[in-house]
């Protein structure tokens, strides 16, 4: 996802969002997280093996849901968004835009 979509789910609960910004490059040092431009937008990820202890622990703390439906939220906002931008100008920026993010919107659904 990129780090502004990142920077809605993950802020909250004592995370500013300006902090959020500045621990994405601390994570990928210690190769939690995965950075990489795309589109002239920073892509953030991470590997499956993080992903599902990460999930583990927010099952394990009961906090999984409320993060889920943050990571949802996201995309329904990005949803509102895209269907003025289809319309609009440039809808291959946002057909590129969704495409790379398939892999999150099918997460956020499911």
């Amino acid at each position: 996802m990129d780090s502004a979509t990142a920077e809605q789910v993950c802020t909250g609960n004592g995370i500013e969002p300006r902090r959020s910004s500045t621990c994405w490059p601390a994570l990928a040092d210690k190769n939690l997280v995965l950075a990489d431009e795309k589109q002239g937008r920073l892509a953030i990820g991470c590997s499956e093996t993080v992903r599902q202890y990460a999930q583990d622990r927010l099952r394990e703390s009961g906090e999984e849901a409320q993060w889920l439906n943050r990571h949802l939220a996201s995309f329904s906002r990005a949803r509102r968004r895209g269907s003025s931008e289809l319309r609009g100008p440039s809808p291959q920026v946002w057909l590129d835009r969704l495409a790379a993010e398939l892999d999150n919107l099918r997460a956020a659904l499911s």
